[in-house]
C-alpha cells in the first residue's frame, strides 16, 4: 500500500471494506405509478417519479386524490422526500401521508399501510422538499401518497423519492 494508507476500491467496485456503509438510493426513480385520477393528460401519474422538476402529477378534484409507486420489489425503505408543485398553487399541498405496505391495496384506504410520514402543509413558496428521515428501516414494496385533508382537493406531485439501500 502506497503512503501507507487502508486499501481502497476502486471507482464502482462492489468491494466494501469493514465500516464502508452502502448508501440509500431513490428506488422509486422510473417505478411503476397509478393514481386514483389524473386533472390533465400531460400531468399522469408517473410525472411524480421521472426524476425531472419541469413536470408534475396533478390529481382531478376529489375527497381523497393518491398516487401509488410500485417499487418492484419489497426494500427496507429510510427516508421518504416529497416535492410538491413548484410553480404556484403549493399551498394546496396539506393533509398529505405517505404509507407503504408489502400487498397491493387498490385504495382510496391505505390503513392497512404502515404509515411513513404525515405532511400537514401547507407548502409556500419557495417550495421546498418535505422530507421523512426514519427512525428504523420499514420494509415496504408499495408506496402511497394521499392527502388525506378535509375537505377534499388536488394532489400535485413534482417528485416523489423513496430511499432505501440496495
Amino acid at each position: 500500500m502506497a503512503g501507507g494508507g487502508a486499501p481502497r476500491a476502486a471507482a464502482g467496485s462492489l468491494l466494501r471494506f469493514r465500516g464502508d456503509a452502502p448508501t440509500a438510493s431513490n428506488v422509486a426513480l422510473g417505478k411503476p405509478t397509478r393514481a386514483s385520477s389524473v386533472l390533465y393528460p400531460d400531468n399522469y401519474a408517473a410525472r411524480a417519479t421521472d426524476g425531472k422538476f419541469d413536470s408534475i402529477f396533478h390529481s382531478d378534484t376529489e375527497a381523497k386524490p393518491y398516487l401509488v409507486v410500485d417499487l418492484g420489489a419489497a426494500f427496507s425503505i429510510e427516508s421518504v422526500r416529497v416535492m410538491p408543485r413548484l410553480d404556484f398553487n403549493s399551498s394546496r399541498f396539506m393533509g398529505v401521508e405517505v404509507r407503504t405496505g408489502l400487498t397491493q391495496v387498490q385504495g382510496p384506504d391505505f390503513t392497512s399501510y404502515t404509515r411513513l410520514a404525515l405532511f400537514p402543509g401547507p407548502a409556500y413558496l419557495p417550495t421546498t422538499w418535505f422530507t421523512q428521515n426514519l427512525t428504523q428501516p420499514v420494509a415496504g414494496r408499495y408506496v402511497s401518497v394521499q392527502r388525506t385533508a378535509e375537505p377534499g382537493g388536488l394532489l400535485e406531485i413534482t417528485e416523489l423519492e423513496v430511499f432505501a439501500r440496495q
